[in-house]
């Protein structure tokens, strides 16, 4: 065989193998057409991409998930109707004005008595009190000259649940406390519990420049103490607003002679959005041992030290608070 011919036959193999390649290959592909993918572990093949969500109720092994008793078996339905004392006297120095009643509160029948709640660690952290309290103790917190009640009296899952009316009417029925009781500070637990109360949209925490209607009771504005408060997450981060509360009860009662404005006025640092970078608070007051940093901010933003427990500007968000838009 000659070169020629080696050549040709060397073309005519290397023709009919890609024919056969071709071939096969053509047939893979439609073989791969027709069958169904793979999908991951765990989840059936041709069923869409992803693993196959549970059925409720089920844990990720398919095994029944432990249903969560908040209530000792006592329906939801029957928490709502329970009701929260309010534990207010006459001769007090402060009074912690909440919203309404929350289940678990309602339930425990105590004060802030979900776990989540950073009030009661707070009110000893920042010399409030002298001792370390839980929410089964808000019987004695008049012994300390703090008493507590709420704007609302009916228990609700959330605050989104009361009607405008309902605020309204409570609002009213606060001041005829505040009137009887004459406490030296009313305190509104959240900025937006005083924006329902007031119907005020700027203002500062803090002390307020009005007083309670044809009263002398000052107004305080602190943030919420749920740990749920996106811009103070940590009960750290509530305690300079209390220590100043302290400072100013001292005041009124005259065991301080002398008190700056800006000592109870937070008003240098924008609260919308909370731009607030970083926040050091010295905490001799109420902590010997430690100073605390919270850097979870805006990380453009301005530093901003807090001295000897004061803020600067703090200027109300535009967000509305959720029960302002209900019926």
């Amino acid at each position: 065989m000659n070169m020629q011919n080696i050549q040709n036959a060397s073309t005519q193999e290397t023709q009919e193998s890609k024919k056969r390649h071709k071939k096969s290959s053509t047939q893979e592909t439609q073989e791969s057409k027709k069958k169904p993918k793979k999908g991951p572990k765990g989840s059936k093949t041709g069923e869409g991409k992803g693993r196959q969500p549970k059925p409720a109720g089920l844990k990720a092994d398919g095994t029944p998930r432990k249903k969560f008793d908040r209530f000792d078996g006592v329906p939801e339905e029957e928490v709502e109707k329970m009701l929260l004392p309010d534990r207010l006297t006459h001769n007090l120095d402060i009074v912690i004005i909440g919203i309404n009643p929350g289940l678990f509160a309602a339930y425990k029948g105590h004060h802030y008595a979900g776990p989540g709640n950073h009030f009661w660690k707070v009110l000893s952290l920042s010399g409030l009190v002298n001792e370390p309290l839980g929410s089964d103790d808000d019987i004695i917190l008049n012994n300390y000259g703090i008493g507590l009640t709420t704007i609302v009296a009916r228990t609700t899952r959330g605050s989104a649940d009361l009607t405008k009316k309902e605020i309204k009417e409570g609002a009213e029925i606060l001041n005829e406390k505040l009137k009887f009781y004459r406490p030296r500070i009313a305190v509104f637990n959240g900025k937006g519990i005083y924006e329902v109360y007031s119907g005020k949209k700027k203002f500062m925490f803090g002390k307020q420049p009005e007083k309670i209607d044809g009263t002398d009771v000052s107004i305080w504005v602190m943030p919420s103490s749920s740990a749920r408060c996106a811009q103070l997450p940590r009960a750290a981060d509530k305690v300079p607003f209390y220590a100043a509360l302290k400072k100013f009860r001292d005041f009124l009662k005259g065991d301080l002679k002398e008190l700056d404005d800006t000592e109870i006025t937070f008003s240098n640092v924008i609260l919308n959005n909370f731009s607030l970078k970083k926040v050091k608070v010295e905490a001799t007051e109420y902590d010997p041992e430690a100073e605390v940093e919270a850097t979870e901010y805006d990380p453009e933003a301005e530093d901003s030290t807090v001295n000897n427990l004061t803020f600067g500007d703090m200027q109300e968000s535009e967000e509305p608070f959720p029960f302002l838009t209900t019926k």
